[in-house]
């Protein structure tokens, strides 16, 4: 009997595999076999992140390994990021890694499309073995696994950010919660998957946790069978598996919440954490609902882009697409429930986990929370998708075996699907999306005359037909939503002559590989020009620029940039490109910026020409342009006073002139006033006054900075004529160490954002280290974990081989 349903399994778990591949041959046909990439470059396109930021990040992964310059920084990426908050431990991320080091970077695009398929199968393989938990038929595991392998959050988000692989995780998570609880085989997978996860995300570890964790409550009211003491000592288990597999991870997870807190201004919040919390039972509007409703049946009966006629846009809205099934048996599930064999005490906790999906959907709350409480985000929908497969596999087998549905229902749902198709076939402006909703239209209408047709055709060869059909009409469905998640895209074409042509341009690869040998030093590079990707070629070409796009940006960067730098913004507080306004030459100087690569663009006077590489022209700054400058003590203010200088002036070239004039320092006027005293008394003189014209911000001074082995480690040496302050546009974070003449200095923050620290007149060395906050506490918290669980593990083996032994000796 166990050979049998052993094989079974076997059997359908190779089906579902099999059509999920098929289905994302399919839906993915254009970027598998035809002149597209699975990438949406154009700005007009809402998913352009992958190509002007993923993308270049994954660029730039395989360049520092290939360079052998790999650190815990990384100056590629505008003014200069810590790496962890970077996605760098995704299993399909690693695999597109591999593929840029043994074939080359260009080759990642090409792979995209198949990692996305991988994706499916992996999710629908870990849906599978979920359900499995549960008294479900194979018929019904298979149909609900395959939709979740195809759901909606996979398939908008999956090829966008580096979501997809939550999708994976999460299901995996509960099973091995749902084991540990039962006390079955494989429950010591529970820490190494939440390990993965944790490591993985730290954003999705937190929901996913949370979200086990509720599970996990649920589980405890519904054993029934087992007494209250044995219930809760079960839950305390699991949650302290969960904990030992949060503790394993906490090398990634403590320099990573270190970035996302103290780092990022992205948690911050004028309101108090109460007050943020109370605004979550307060009702959204009505078009919020509106576009819940729609998405329920298609993420694409809104339209995608300029066009988007939903509540936020095209991905920010809820994605909650799980078929057309999803809102027949949901609906089905809440008008049936009461009269299944359940006891009323579990109906009722049963009912109870539907009512606190519909809160979570109706009410701010779940949003707010899941988003670190800091404001009402949709993006947690993924955490609702195991639950539906689940309900979608319980409704599948009650109609299997014949059981009756709720046919007012139906015929409701029915007409509500019919409105919904129609009113979105009005909505959308491209022809063929319009032909994929017809075709999502014909589908509902079937599957509701198939499940009425069920009501009437009772006998067991109806029932093989029915299963069938239903299965075909699954497969249509998804493989049309899928099919319309990349309808009418800026998908970027594989003889692209924009940002393809400028990203593995010869030209500019000469002109950079010079550079980098007549230059050794530590400086950064900017381009006038703008050909496709706006901001993070530097990523993907090898060099330090000023131009980035980091949805957490350093707080202090981001607060100089607004207040000192606003033409650096392009689209929003994250989003800094140099070409948007390339004319400027005053502030790429302050900056570090030495070299201008240029095509027939204008070019500020502030730099000269140097030399042609083909189509591109190399200009360096006439003046001294570096990361490091000098101010003498007479100039500094404090930051506030800096700032406010800044805001009194309406234009970039004003701003330029404040940033020429003064200093902002982390101290009191106080302090400046003494250190300005003690610094006369010890006989400094001002150095040479320059004029209003002259092009660079700092006074006289003779600086030198070089990168020792890699970016966590900086040497230089700098020669001032007086005491003062040393200004290292470098971002003001956590983590640095600043050696200066063999001791450690106190580094203070400077013009809003970035690095300062004391001189006096004269020549010094020093040095700048870089170590990631809380990682060396992580690691050894990560130890002691992994020791934790080996020692589990050996437990665990050691009373499996005694349990055998017993089992022996009585056979004997």
């Amino acid at each position: 009997m166990e050979k049998r349903d052993k094989r079974q399994k076997i059997r359908t778990v190779l089906i579902l595999e099999v059509l999920l591949f098929f289905s994302g041959l399919l839906i993915y046909s254009q970027f598998v076999f035809g002149d597209r990439f699975l990438a949406f470059g154009t700005f007009a396109d809402v998913g352009s992140d992958t190509v002007q930021q993923y993308l270049m990040h994954y660029h730039s992964v395989v360049n520092h390994i290939r360079d052998g310059n790999v650190s815990f920084w990384d100056f590629n990426n505008g003014f200069g990021v810590n790496m962890f908050q970077m996605n760098l431990f995704d299993p399909t991320l690693i695999l597109l890694y591999l593929i840029g080091l043994i074939r080359g970077s260009n080759h990642i695009w090409g792979a995209l499309v198949y990692v996305q398929i991988l994706r499916i199968l992996m999710a629908g393989l870990a849906s599978y073995l979920f359900l499995s938990e549960f008294k479900l038929s194979e018929r019904s595991k298979l149909f609900a696994a395959y939709i979740y392998g195809l759901n909606g959050f996979l398939m908008v988000w999956g090829q966008h950010y580096q979501f997809g692989i939550i999708t994976v995780y999460l299901p995996l998570l509960l099973l091995f919660a749902e084991r540990t609880f039962r006390r079955k085989r494989f429950r010591v997978c529970l820490p190494l998957i939440v390990f993965l996860t944790v490591i993985d995300s730290t954003y999705l570890a937190y929901m996913s946790c949370l979200t086990t964790g509720v599970y996990l409550i649920f589980r405890v009211l519904l054993a029934t069978e087992l007494p209250v003491k044995e219930r809760l000592i079960r839950f305390l288990k699991t949650c302290l598996g969960m904990l030992l597999g949060v503790l394993m991870g906490l090398c990634v997870l403590l320099p990573t919440a270190y970035v996302i807190f103290r780092v990022s201004s992205r948690l911050e919040s004028e309101l108090s954490l109460g007050q943020r919390l109370l605004q979550g039972f307060v009702p959204m509007d009505g078009e919020t609902y509106l576009t819940m409703l729609y998405r329920f049946f298609s993420a694409n009966l809104l339209n995608k882009n300029g066009d988007y006629a939903g509540n936020s846009n095209y991905y920010e809205d809820p994605s909650l697409f799980a078929s057309i099934f999803l809102v027949i048996f949901g609906v089905q599930y809440l008008c049936v429930l009461w009269r299944s064999r359940l006891s009323r005490y579990k109906k009722g906790v049963l009912y109870g986990a539907a009512a606190l999906i519909g809160f979570c959907l109706i009410f701010p709350l779940a949003g707010i929370v899941f988003n670190g409480c800091s404001g009402y985000i949709s993006r947690f929908s993924f955490v609702l998708m195991p639950f539906f497969a689940l309900v979608i596999a319980w409704m599948a087998d009650r109609f299997l075996e014949g059981e009756r549905l709720c046919i007012p229902a139906l015929i409701a749902t029915g007409a509500l699907s019919i409105c919904i198709y129609i009113s979105g076939y009005a909505f959308t402006t491209q022809p063929p999306q319009k032909n994929l909703i017809l075709g999502m239209l014909a589908v509902s209408l079937l599957s509701m005359l198939l499940l009425l047709a069920g009501q009437f055709l009772k006998k067991t060869k109806y029932r093989r037909a029915f299963y069938t059909i239903l299965l075909l009409l699954a497969v249509s469905d998804m493989c049309l939503e899928g099919k319309g998640t990349v309808t009418d895209r800026g998908a970027v074409e594989k003889n692209d002559t924009t940002c393809l042509s400028d990203l593995y341009n010869e030209d500019v690869k000469e002109a950079i590989a010079w550079l980098k040998e007549t230059d050794t030093g530590f400086y950064r590079i900017e381009k006038t020009y703008r050909e496709g990707i706006a901001s993070m070629t530097s990523l993907a070409q090898d060099y330090s620029s000023i131009s980035a796009y980091n949805s957490i940006q350093n707080g202090n960067v981001k607060e100089f940039v607004f207040n000192s730098a606003p033409d650096l913004l392009f689209d929003g507080l994250n989003y800094y490109c140099y070409s948007e306004h390339p004319e400027d030459g005053e502030l790429p100087v302050f900056l570090g910026v030495r070299y201008l690569l240029a095509k027939d663009d204008q070019v500020p006077d502030t730099y000269e020409f140097v030399r042609s590489f083909g189509t591109i022209s190399v200009y360096q700054a006439k003046e001294y342009a570096g990361i490091v400058s000098f101010y003498n003590a007479s100039r500094a203010m404090t930051n506030e006073d800096f700032k406010a200088k800044c805001n009194s002036r309406g234009n970039q070239q004003s701003l330029d002139k404040v940033l020429l004039a003064r200093l902002g320092i982390e101290e009191s006027q106080e302090e400046l006033e003494s250190y300005q005293a003690e610094a006369k008394t010890k006989g400094s003189t001002d150095p040479v006054k320059k004029t209003a014209e002259d092009s660079y911000a700092g006074d006289r001074g003779t600086f030198t900075l070089e990168k020792a082995g890699n970016d966590s480690h900086l040497t230089g040496t700098a020669e001032v004529p007086s005491d003062g302050y040393l200004l290292i546009t470098v971002p003001y974070e956590g983590g640095w160490e600043l050696t200066l003449d063999g001791e450690k200095q106190e580094i203070l923050k400077a013009d809003l954002g970035f690095m300062g620290v004391r001189v006096s007149a004269g020549s010094h060395t020093f040095s700048l280290d870089y170590h990631p906050p809380l990682f060396k506490a992580g690691c050894i918290l990560s130890i002691i974990g992994w020791l934790f669980y080996l020692i589990y593990l050996a437990v665990m083996i050691r009373n499996k081989k005694d349990k055998r032994g017993v089992k022996n000796h009585d056979r004997l």
